[in-house]
């Protein structure tokens, strides 16, 4: 079970540095300072295709930092417990390009920054790819182990990017016949695609050609490249509408005669997926719909892409109405290039910014927005909490503290700046954010202030004059007569909590089953466990909370950990733990690259604290792999 270390203890812990009394900061000591990139500091892989091609692991020093440790779990539509009654099951998907950093300074785990995009409407998106590639700098990317971490716990594949960039950008055609040559019957570049991609643990390559001055020989070696891939691993391809059949250059912003070959040749697929250029209409998507299916295609394979860049959120009003016809079923599946737009320094903003793309400027995935009404309105959320055992506290992978049992024990010096590492972020809610209530609703919102565990939690507060259901996720979960169900809330003052969890259920998707927390004994952080016997043989679809009507105004609590599992046994710790390298960074402060052997218990993740003076632990960081990038370890 991946969550047993979670649910098993408050922390595993991969180790416990011990600091001499001396380094205790004393209340007369200097403020501590960090450097802002650590000289030491592991980035996200790329190369030229020359130069991947004498990659290993064992000769890549960054390579245990970049490693996902997280499977890729299902990720699956329930009916009957959608939002929006105006999506359509089993059509269209949404793919998306996103730069998390540049292509040369991706940080492999994180850093000492919340201003990062860390990405969490997972629900909504099929797939993504981690974009990047430059001529400057290198033409393929392999995602960080963070990106990859957070998408496989909430369901969703990432793909590595291969760009090849236009000639009026540095590219050169000759590193296309380098990422094409041949070895006999072999491919040595796909060779070592296919090697990165497992030893890292993603999903797929996107495989974008944009370099002019090729021919048709060149076309037919990226076809069979392509090929070779699908035939050696299970790898996803995914194609990019620039290269023509016949060697040029030629966006088509469609797919037909002159670049189905990269798409499907006979009964051969060579690429599993297509992105089609910006420039399609409703009309000529509805050719490329009908072509794909002449060829024995799903249209959904045919992701029509929005320059989001550039056009934001009009871009998404003008084009996804095109894709998404009122009253009809969807033309194509949509190719979101550069959602990162919305990436702001201001974590506030960040998410409004992605509340108004993926669920519309309300922040209710349950309503039809005026103007732009979110992706969420064509699209079914879908959820990666399919089996026991389910367990989230809310932590986004960001923040400015980071919480153990409700008590901030991160360094001092992140309470400025903050950090983030996407390794550590939880099964992401489903709706953001659905309330039922026939009164005023409550304005849900993360909140990086406080938390149970982790960087964040779900703040509820308002003036309530009715009840309200809080929906946070769709589920799908057997539930036995050894299952329970945990949930931590932070409470204002003793008192009644006025907080139920709410569940839903398969044979009675009108109903809610209220479950009380009872009373908070006092103000602060209470968790509470309840047993589930009495619903076993029954399938939980919906998660949530009820606040009732008697909460009155000025009500506020703090949602933190909810989880569903059967009791298990703590995991085995981890051996080995050595200090791979030592740098000294300033006269204060010091980086580590730790790495340690997996006990033979599944393992989520790993959390990493020091052992100060008088027992305290300090949090440093974690992973879901053996190895960790302490960045900052202040005297």
């Amino acid at each position: 079970m991946p969550l047993a270390a979670r649910l098993a203890s408050a922390a595993a812990l991969a180790a416990l540095l011990a600091a001499p009394a001396s380094a205790q900061r004393g209340a007369d000591a200097p403020a501590p300072t960090r450097a802002a990139v650590p000289s030491d500091q592991p980035f996200a892989s790329y190369w030229f295709p020359d130069e991947i091609l004498s990659w290993s692991p064992a000769s890549d020093p960054d390579a245990p930092y970049n490693r996902s440790g997280v499977p890729l779990r299902p990720h699956v539509s329930v009916p009957g417990v959608q939002a929006n009654s105006h999506v359509r099951l089993n059509e269209a998907g949404i793919n998306h390009l996103t730069a998390f950093a540049p292509t040369s300074g991706n940080p492999s785990q994180g850093s000492l920054d919340a201003a990062y995009y860390a990405f969490s409407y997972w629900p909504y998106a099929e797939s993504l790819v981690f974009w990047g590639g430059s001529a400057g700098e290198g033409l393929i990317l392999a995602p960080n182990g963070g990106v990859i971490d957070a998408a496989h716990r909430n369901g969703v594949p990432v793909y590595g990017n291969v760009f090849f960039p236009p000639v009026a950008f540095g590219g050169q055609i000759g590193w296309v016949r380098d990422f094409v040559q041949r070895d006999g019957d072999s491919f040595p570049v796909a060779d070592k695609l296919i090697e990165v991609a497992e030893h890292y643990g993603f999903d797929g390559w996107f495989i974008n050609q944009e370099t002019n001055g090729g021919n048709a020989a060149l076309a037919q070696d990226l076809q069979a490249f392509m090929i070779y891939l699908q035939d050696n691993s299970d790898l996803t391809v995914e194609w990019y509408d620039a290269m023509t059949e016949s060697g040029p250059v030629i966006w088509q912003d469609a797919l037909n005669a002159n670049n189905d070959a990269f798409f499907q040749q006979g009964d051969v697929t060579v690429s599993d997926e297509m992105f089609l250029d910006f420039g399609w209409s409703g009309t000529s998507l509805q050719n490329s719909a009908d072509y794909a299916e002449s060829l024995g295609r799903s249209p959904y394979d045919l992701f029509a892409g929005v320059e989001y860049q550039g056009g934001g959120i009009g871009a998404l009003q003008t084009y996804a109405p095109r894709a998404f016809p009122e009253g009809a079923p969807h033309r194509t599946s949509l190719g979101i290039y550069r959602p990162d737009r919305n990436f702001s320094t201001n974590l506030d903003q960040l998410y409004r910014n992605e509340r108004q793309m993926w669920v519309g400027a309300d922040g209710d995935p349950s309503t039809a927005d005026t103007g732009w009404k979110g992706l969420g309105y064509y699209v079914p959320a879908a959820t990666s909490v399919t089996g026991l055992p389910f367990l989230t506290h809310f932590n986004v992978g960001h923040g400015y503290g980071y919480f153990v049992d409700g008590t901030d024990r991160a360094p001092a010096t992140w309470a400025e700046d903050g950090w983030n590492n996407l390794s550590l972020q939880d099964v992401m809610p489903t709706y953001r954010w659905w309330v039922e209530s026939t009164g005023e609703k409550l304005q849900p919102r993360f909140d990086f202030s406080t938390a149970y565990e982790g960087g964040a939690s779900v703040r509820l507060a308002g003036d309530v004059s009715a009840d309200q259901h809080v929906r946070l996720f769709q589920s799908s979960l057997d539930l036995t007569d050894e299952a329970v169900l945990a949930l931590a809330y932070r409470a204002t003052a003793a008192g009644p909590s006025h907080l139920d969890a709410a569940l839903v259920f398969a044979d009675d998707l009108s109903g809610v089953t209220r479950l009380p927390l009872g009373s908070a004994p006092a103000a602060g952080w209470h968790e509470v466990e309840l047993d589930l016997a009495a619903y076993a043989g029954r399938t939980l679809v919906g998660l949530g909370v009820y606040v009732d009507a008697a909460a009155g105004a000025g009500f506020e609590a703090h949602v933190g950990k909810l989880g569903v599992f059967e009791p298990m046994d703590a995991p085995a710790a981890p051996t080995g733990l050595f200090v791979e390298r030592r740098t000294e960074e300033s006269g204060s402060s010091i980086t580590l690259r730790l790495r340690w052997t997996a006990p033979a218990d599944d393992v989520d993740r790993y959390e990493v604290y020091r052992r100060l003076p008088g027992g305290e632990r300090q949090f440093l960081g974690g992973a879901s792999t053996t190895a960790y990038f302490v960045p900052d370890l202040q005297r």
